[in-house]
């Protein structure tokens, strides 16, 4: 089975209390899909929260193999790596993931792709979810 053109892209919520899993405490929020290609770009604004990160794991094994935190995210004014930049809302990001997993054609990925929120003001740190795009079929998948 194949996920391309996603339209809502965040398949599952996940909390202490919805969908326990990975042991997150009272404040985490976590929302995941699954993906089935190395090719991604993930564009977003930047949560109000204390931390926030990605993660991809390979849905063979479940073991991790690449994420980005919050202070590693290049963009033109990143609050968390900046203190001296104010945070407000319209803070926006892009993430280009490509990552060649085992050397498979990057369609034949199948990953989950998982994004967490710590402490945000609310369950989405007050922005919208970020937008994610997949390389399918020689072309971009909005």
């Amino acid at each position: 089975m194949k996920f391309y053109n996603l339209t809502c892209a965040w398949c599952f919520i996940a909390n202490s209390t919805l969908l326990n899993i990975e042991w997150p405490d009272g404040n985490s929020q976590y929302y995941g899909t699954i993906v089935n290609s190395s090719r991604l770009k993930i564009n977003g604004n930047f949560p109000n929260a204390r931390y926030f990160s990605f993660e991809l794991y390979d849905l063979k094994t479940w073991i991790p193999f690449w994420d980005i935190h919050d202070v590693n995210i290049e963009a033109t004014a990143n609050p968390y790596l900046n203190p001296s930049v104010e945070y407000n809302s319209s803070l926006h990001y892009q993430i280009d993931l490509n990552i060649d997993h085992n050397n498979k054609v990057a369609e034949e990925q199948s990953s989950l792709l998982i994004y967490r929120i710590y402490m945000g003001v609310n369950h989405t740190g007050g922005v919208r979810l970020p937008n994610l795009s997949l390389f399918y079929n020689k072309e971009w998948n909005d």
